[in-house]
């Protein structure tokens, strides 16, 4: 991410988060429906009933991780890539997000939620996971939501933000990328939880890649119409391998054109 010199701290974070997250300057049109650090068992209620109401033949399974997965996805994106582009710390209990039609769709960091006093990545790691277990507790008490399951998730994420912020930045090679992951779920207790398959990719004539090595479903394939994530645990490894190669191959083709 290029970001300009010439703007403060603050706008430089918001252009670089603002690319891959839906991140606002502006408040929030009226009240956020989650506040990070004020969670409100209704706005999570409601939430859990959106992904219902539009997917109900999708069952408890789907509308629990999708709901936990949306809740989550931004606080853990937000901080990781934070910290990455700049070693800047976010409060998550700051951050404030509107929801449409299931999903995140207008995220608001004021700029005191943001710092740059003594940036550790435990320290980062300790005020996220709590943010996100007052989420899961909440979320609990609607659906059965286990810790050990929305760690997976919460894992698969962070390294999920990790892998976008690293993969087209060419200095950087795959084991930087890997000892940045294995760092951030070192630090939030979630080390076995999720890691990085290797991608051969000499056969397309490409340097090697890393994918997802998933530990956990997202459930997403119980949707109508829907085929199972490249990266799915439920694929057996000896096609997941190829199918995240061609899937690599077809990105790398991708971006050259776009710089073209």
């Amino acid at each position: 991410m290029v970001i300009s010199q010439d703007t403060s701290l603050y706008q430089q974070l918001q252009q670089a988060l603002g690319r891959l997250l839906p991140v606002s300057v502006a408040p929030l049109l009226g009240p956020a429906d989650l506040t990070f650090g004020q969670i409100r068992q209704q706005a999570v209620q409601a939430l859990y009933d959106d992904v219902a109401r539009l997917h109900p033949e999708a069952g408890r399974h789907y509308w629990t991780a999708h709901t936990w997965r949306t809740c989550m996805w931004v606080p853990v994106y937000s901080t990781v890539l934070a910290f990455e582009h700049h070693r800047c710390m976010v409060d998550p209990r700051q951050l404030q997000v509107h929801f449409a039609e299931g999903l995140a769709k207008q995220v608001h960091l004021p700029e005191s939620a943001f710092t740059l006093a003594d940036p550790n990545e435990p320290t980062a790691a300790a005020a996220l996971s709590e943010s996100l277990e007052n989420v899961r507790l909440a979320l609990d008490a609607i659906t059965p939501v286990a810790a050990k399951l929305a760690g997976r998730h919460t894992a698969d994420s962070v390294l999920a933000a990790i892998l976008l912020y690293y993969h087209d930045l060419p200095q950087f090679d795959t084991n930087h990328i890997r000892t940045r992951g294995q760092m951030w779920l070192d630090a939030m207790g979630l080390r076995a939880e999720s890691g990085y398959l290797d991608i051969d990719m000499s056969s397309f004539g490409l340097p090697d890649r890393l994918s997802l090595n998933r530990r956990v479903c997202c459930q997403y394939f119980r949707c109508p119409n829907v085929v199972l994530c490249s990266n799915c645990p439920k694929i057996p490894m000896e096609q997941r391998l190829p199918l995240l190669a061609r899937e690599w191959a077809e990105h790398d083709r991708t971006h050259a054109e776009t710089d073209t």
